[in-house]
């Protein structure tokens, strides 16, 4: 697998998982759970990205 395979995996794994916090952190927020910023979802898929390319690297 080369790189920019590894690295496109990653991104693909990461953003699927974030997409479902999100969800689930939506669903949460409608119970009075608070709610996360924007910003924090971007954040937790960049680092999440980066540890996954580490992870299959």
């Amino acid at each position: 697998m080369t790189g920019d395979q590894r690295r496109t995996q990653a991104s693909e794994e990461a953003k699927a998982l974030v997409a479902r916090l999100r969800e689930s952190n939506e669903r949460a927020a409608k119970k009075g759970a608070p709610r996360m910023e924007e910003s924090e979802y971007s954040n937790l898929q960049r680092v999440m990205t980066r540890k996954l390319r580490q992870r299959s690297s």
